[in-house]
């Protein structure tokens, strides 16, 4: 349950609680922030998501140092932090009104069955016409579209020399041109609405390179300048990378090279 509490004043929030695992706090402008903003409700509603400027007093930021001496995530703490009204996405108190988009209609209802107020859709990233018949299913039953969590990937490691060309072509395929086509799906509706959220995850191979996983580690870079790229073209829309570290999810299990 969000713990972390939002209380309305004049001109926007007082904010006070913990967050843990944040990735990249240390050095980000902006944080995502759920926070719930009544406590009366059922708790599934009573939830709004905030834009946190995370360079100010009351923002401070603990680094979870790994056993690598490395600290990709962090805690973070807040102390009666402001956060003005232009920082709310979407409904306050609106809780959670989201569709989650799988290519797997069996795994997508297992999901989507355990979360209160989430529409599934079946779909495939990487053609393009899915993605917007999944917009359109989107707008069908919420009316409007605030945000995007570009999500899919696949990591079918190989060294280059195996030559594994079909799995180069379906990492581009879902890693990039999934992202892309999400964005294509949403991006005129944004620009039209005067503002949108585009959150695309990419991954700590997006800024670094490993044996076996060069392609990967490209798709993942590719995902990162696109971001940055939608970020600098539009100055009402959002465009957020978020880069984690290993996650105990199926990513991986697709991997045919012995090695």
């Amino acid at each position: 349950a969000a713990r972390t509490r939002a209380d309305k004043v004049e001109g926007g929030w007082r904010v006070t609680g913990q967050k843990v695992w944040t990735s990249g706090a240390a050095v980000a402008d902006y944080g995502m922030l759920i926070a719930r903003t009544d406590w009366d409700v059922p708790k599934h509603r009573g939830i709004s998501f905030f834009f946190l400027p995370m360079k100010q007093d009351g923002v401070t930021v603990r680094p979870l140092h790994q056993i690598t001496g490395e600290a990709h995530f962090n805690e973070v703490f807040l102390d009666d932090v402001f956060i003005p009204d232009d920082g709310v996405l979407g409904e306050v108190d609106g809780g959670w009104q989201v569709a989650m988009v799988d290519r797997d209609g069996d795994e997508l209802a297992a999901a989507s069955g355990t979360l209160q107020g989430v529409h599934p859709i079946v779909a495939d990233v990487s053609i393009p016409e899915q993605v917007e018949q999944m917009r359109d299913q989107a707008l069908a039953r919420f009316g409007r579209i605030d945000a995007l969590v570009n999500n899919a990937g696949i990591m079918p490691l190989s060294p280059m020399a195996a030559l594994k060309r079909d799995e180069w072509t379906r990492m581009i395929d879902v890693n990039i041109h999934g992202v892309l086509n999400g964005i294509a799906a949403v991006l005129p509706r944004f620009v039209a609405q005067g503002g949108g959220h585009v959150v695309n995850v990419a991954s700590i191979a997006a800024h670094l390179v490993l044996p076996s996983a060069a392609v990967y580690c490209a798709s993942k870079f590719a995902v990162w300048a696109i971001t940055e790229g939608l970020r600098q073209e539009h100055d009402d829309i959002r465009a957020t990378i978020i880069s984690p570290g290993v996650v105990a999810t199926e990513l991986g299990n697709d991997i045919t090279d012995p090695a």
